[in-house]
C-alpha cells in the first residue's frame, strides 16, 4: 500500500534487500506483489513487513495465493480504494472551484475586486485548507514517510511543493 512510482518499488527493494538472510526481492508495480527469497532461519516475515514499513509502506501476507476468496478481497480492497480517491477528487474539486474559477477570471477579464466572499481571504483559506490536509493526506502521508527515511519520489515532491505555497498561504492570510 502506498506505492505510487517506480521509485517506491526502488525504495521497497532496498528496504527488504538490507534485511539479513534476504536472498532475492521482487517488487510488481503492476501486480501490487512482493516477491521475497529469504532464509526463515535469520528472518520471518515480521521482520520483512516492519523493513517495508520502515520503508513507509504497508504490505499484507496473501493467505492463499490465487484462491478465488484471496482476489475477491483483493479486489474489494481496491474497489474501496477506489472509492475513496474519486470521494477525495471530488470533495477538492468541489471546494476548489470557488476559489479558482473566480481568480482566474478576475486574471482573464483584469477585474480588481472579486464580490462578496469570494475576495476573503480567510473564506479562501478555509475551503483549500480540507483540500490540502484531506484530500492530499495520502500523498502526504507517503511523502513525509520517505522524507523521513532520507529517500526521495514524486510524492516527496507534491507534498514540498504543495506544503510550502499552503504554509505561504496561511502566513501571508494571517500576517498579511
Amino acid at each position: 500500500d502506498g506505492v505510487t512510482c517506480p521509485t517506491c518499488v526502488r525504495i521497497i527493494e532496498a528496504a527488504v534487500d538490507r534485511v539479513p538472510g534476504v536472498a532475492g526481492v521482487d517488487v510488481n508495480y503492476g501486480a501490487e506483489r512482493v516477491t521475497v527469497r529469504y532464509d526463515p532461519e535469520r528472518t520471518d516475515v515480521a521482520g520483512i513487513k516492519a523493513a517495508v514499513g520502515e520503508a513507509g509502506y504497508r504490505v499484507e501476507e496473501r493467505p492463499d495465493p490465487g484462491s478465488e476468496e484471496t482476489e475477491d478481497s483483493e479486489a474489494a480492497a481496491r474497489r474501496a480504494e477506489i472509492a475513496d480517491l474519486s470521494r477525495r477528487v471530488l470533495i477538492s474539486a468541489l471546494l476548489t472551484l470557488p476559489v479558482l474559477v473566480p481568480v482566474m477570471a478576475s486574471d482573464v477579464f483584469g477585474i480588481e475586486d472579486l464580490p462578496g466572499l469570494l475576495s476573503d481571504h480567510w473564506f479562501q483559506l478555509a475551503l483549500i485548507a480540507p483540500v490540502m490536509l484531506y484530500a492530499g493526506w495520502p500523498i502526504h502521508k507517503t511523502g513525509w514517510l520517505t522524507l523521513r527515511n532520507r529517500t526521495a519520489d514524486m510524492n516527496t515532491l507534491i507534498t514540498l511543493g504543495t506544503s510550502a505555497a499552503f504554509l505561504y498561504s496561511v502566513l501571508v492570510t494571517v500576517a498579511p
